[in-house]
């Protein structure tokens, strides 16, 4: 039942529920009986599947987590196993949101809104603590919006893009967060304080980033770049990082 959940939402036509329900418990040994149970409790005509249906989930399904109304574009899995983040977006319109759920339940935790275009890349945080969400690239609002995702509050709204956000990576410590886009910037933030701490500029559209201990790779249409956040004179200002700058690494 918690494989085929989605498929029994209410319709203003006579017997779907039931007539859904049973064509879905027939052809399984243990269940047969109860569809055949419902097939005799409807009042009226109806669909009765011949066979066992094509579309019966794998066993290994546990359950469909329906919500979006939109094309799923991303998601994630918080490192504690506890939650997982889904991302929808339409170029065209329509479902711009981000969901929590729960994997234990199925159940939806909180829908994040505030993004206006499809929502194309999402990270979580190491510790779980928190996620961050970006658009692009078709019509995106260049933001970039950090997540609390025990309480589904946006924390901070972060602009400085001029263009389509393209990756997010999050540092191994949870304690900053990098990002880059189309228009070849590289930015470092503080997810705290939700302000930049860093930024570069490099000659080429990005569309890839990883960070290693100290190292941030990131690619595009001239190959791989690789960086280290250097430390600089006003570093303590953001103890969080310890670090004012970016600096190449050969």
């Amino acid at each position: 039942m918690q494989q085929s959940a989605h498929l029994l939402a209410p319709l203003d036509l006579p017997h779907v529920v039931e007539a859904t329900l049973a064509s879905r418990l027939r052809g399984q040994s243990d269940l047969e009986s109860i569809a055949e149970q419902i097939d005799h409790a409807i009042a009226g005509p109806y669909l009765r599947s011949l066979g066992p249906l094509p579309d019966q989930p794998h066993p290994a399904l546990r359950r469909v987590l329906a919500g979006h109304t939109a094309s799923v574009t991303t998601l994630a899995i918080a490192p504690d196993g506890r939650w997982l983040a889904t991302a929808a977006g339409d170029p065209f319109g329509g479902d711009h949101t981000v969901r929590i759920w729960g994997p234990a339940t199925g159940q939806c935790r909180y829908t994040l809104t505030g993004h206006t275009h499809a929502v194309t890349t999402l990270a979580i945080a190491p510790d779980s603590s928190w996620l961050a969400t970006a658009t692009g690239p078709f019509g995106a609002d260049h933001t970039v919006r950090i997540w609390d995702p025990a309480t589904g509050q946006c924390r901070h709204t972060l602009t400085g893009h001029t263009h389509a956000v393209t990756t997010l990576a999050i540092a191994p410590n949870s304690r900053w967060l990098a990002t880059t886009g189309t228009a070849g910037t590289v930015l470092i933030w503080d997810p705290v304080q939700g302000c930049a701490l860093a930024a570069l500029q490099v000659d080429s559209s990005l569309y890839l980033a990883e960070i290693a201990g100290d190292t941030l790779a990131v690619a595009g249409g001239h190959g791989p770049y690789f960086f280290t956040l250097a430390h600089g004179p006003s570093a303590t200002e953001h103890p969080s990082v310890d670090a004012t700058f970016l600096a190449a690494r050969p």
